[in-house]
């Protein structure tokens, strides 16, 4: 009887033992699949701050051309307004010059006739 409770007691000893080992191989399978998520989450973490800070390169680059079209269009107003501004100094430099050479059609006419009436005259 004592004989069979020892046999007993050792067969519980073996089960434990056994489950023991068994939680103890599961307990370190689950610590390498975690440790192995957490690589994979910092990996990720890396990958995404990289694209962030190539998103943030693109948008300031964005910023910047958006930037130089706001100037460039400042620029395109300017010089119309000044293109704008020497047509209108150029129609009245030519209409200026037009009546110069109506003038000077004049007093050419006016020499002439003075020429003519000088060698009457002479």
């Amino acid at each position: 009887m004592a004989l069979d409770r020892f046999k007993d007691w050792f067969k519980e000893k073996e089960q434990l033992i056994s489950e023991n080992t068994k939680i103890r191989k599961s307990k370190k399978n689950i610590e390498e699949k975690y440790n192995k998520l957490l690589e994979e989450k910092d990996e990720l973490n890396s990958k995404y701050i990289y694209l962030l800070e190539q998103k943030s390169e693109q948008f300031d680059l964005y910023v910047k051309y958006q930037n130089q079209c706001v100037d460039l269009a400042t620029e395109k107003r300017e010089l119309k307004k000044q293109l704008a501004d020497s047509n209108i100094s150029c129609n009245s430099l030519l209409k200026d010059n037009q009546e110069y050479e109506l003038t000077i059609e004049k007093l050419e006419r006016k020499i002439k006739r003075m020429e003519k009436k000088n060698e009457q005259s002479a």
